[in-house]
């Protein structure tokens, strides 16, 4: 997905619309999961339940998301301090 695409949904998601905020989830899945993965290592008994609040967390952040930076940059961030 492109950054543009994303900024878009990143846009939408914050905005409230419930079908963005599934999207962008799934599309910045991966890269979160790999933030929680570094953070808190591959067999973390817990890694699930933290990429599960890296996410949370990121939803909740989206309001303050200026668009300075790609959404997923931003979900790192979030993620990093999630984790």
């Amino acid at each position: 997905m492109s950054a543009d695409s994303l900024d878009e949904l990143a846009g939408r998601a914050a905005a409230g619309d419930k079908e963005a905020v599934a999207q962008l989830v799934r599309a910045v899945n991966p890269s979160l999961t790999r933030v929680v993965r570094a953070v808190l290592g591959a067999d973390h008994p817990d890694l699930d339940d933290g990429v599960q609040r890296a996410l949370l967390a990121y939803v909740d952040a989206l309001p303050a998301f200026r668009g300075d930076c790609d959404p997923r940059t931003y979900g790192k961030v979030v993620a990093l301090h999630a984790a």
